[in-house]
């Protein structure tokens, strides 16, 4: 459902896909493209860049198993590079390196300069 261009393969809005998992956000070509929100059946929860269906770009993780959130930039829908990881259960952030999507390096163990320690979760939005 939502707002659709031309032969309906550029738009914008919501799908629901037979496994339960959730995508509002914008496609082109009939593939998640541009900015958007994926829930996914396990209740992660990524919102940030997509392209040719993948997580692409800036963009945020929920993981509702661990209750932490990272953030940084994606690569073809795994992690790369540094980001950020956020905890209920802590004040700061810990900055962590990522390569293919596994972690490799935790940087830093205290506050990163110009976070705000008390920054909401993509989940506490909802």
């Amino acid at each position: 459902e939502g707002n659709f261009l031309g032969d309906f393969s550029k738009g914008k809005g919501k799908i629901v896909y037979e496994n339960g998992d959730t995508y509002f956000g914008e496609w082109e070509n009939f593939k998640k493209k541009g900015k958007g929100r994926m829930q996914l059946i396990n209740g992660n929860i990524y919102e940030g860049n997509f392209e040719d269906d993948l997580f692409e770009g800036k963009g945020a993780m929920y993981m509702k198993e661990d209750n932490k959130q990272i953030e940084g930039n994606w690569r073809k829908g795994k992690e790369k590079g540094t980001f950020l990881i956020f905890s209920k259960n802590s004040r700061y952030p810990v900055k962590a390196i990522f390569t293919e999507g596994k972690l490799q390096t935790i940087v830093d163990l205290e506050f990163v300069e110009g976070e705000d320690p008390n920054k909401q979760f993509i989940i506490d939005s909802l």
